[in-house]
């Protein structure tokens, strides 16, 4: 059974249609990359998916649920979590403070990601857990913000190259 299952979603803003009858199933444990130009609804795709924007048709289901009329914060504890793009970070606190908030978000829920799993992951995160996390490059950032992530999900990450995409 797959964890997330999009079934022809579609967000439309005004005459634009930013995301139009997408398909997609992701099984449990994997991790998907959406990739394509500017403008081309990856955002949007992604901020349907967290019930950020309200789509105009098509279902999300996640985890055997349906996520309509849940708020985002909702969709979030159930562990659909969205690492926006960008430096979102909380730049005045240290790259341990960071880390930290991931653990926070879980709520109490277990997860399969510990801090020592994160730094094995991303080994300068441990070297450079005393810094100051608005002062990291991009690249570091990025990965301080995918761990937060992982760390707050329950049943964590992993790559594959199995999960489909289609456009209908």
């Amino acid at each position: 059974m797959p964890s997330l299952h999009l079934e022809a979603v579609s967000k439309h803003f005004g005459g634009l249609k930013a995301v139009n009858d997408i398909t997609m199933v992701v099984p449990q444990g994997e991790m998907v990359a959406l990739i394509g130009s500017n403008g081309a609804g990856k955002s949007t795709l992604l901020n349907a998916l967290s019930n950020v924007v309200k789509r105009q048709q098509g279902e999300i289901v996640f985890a055997g649920a349906d996520t309509r009329g849940l708020n985002p914060h909702a969709v979030a504890l159930r562990g659909l979590l969205h690492v926006p793009e960008g430096r979102q970070i909380l730049s005045d606190m240290s790259v341990f403070e960071n880390l930290q908030v991931g653990q926070i978000a879980l709520g109490g829920r277990a997860t399969r990601y510990t801090l020592a799993d994160v730094y094995e992951l991303f080994p300068v995160l441990e070297e450079r857990r005393d810094q100051i996390a608005g002062t990291l490059s991009g690249g570091r950032s990025w990965a301080g913000r995918s761990s937060c992530c992982s760390m707050s999900h329950r049943s964590g990450c992993r790559r594959s190259s199995r999960t489909r995409c289609s456009r209908r």
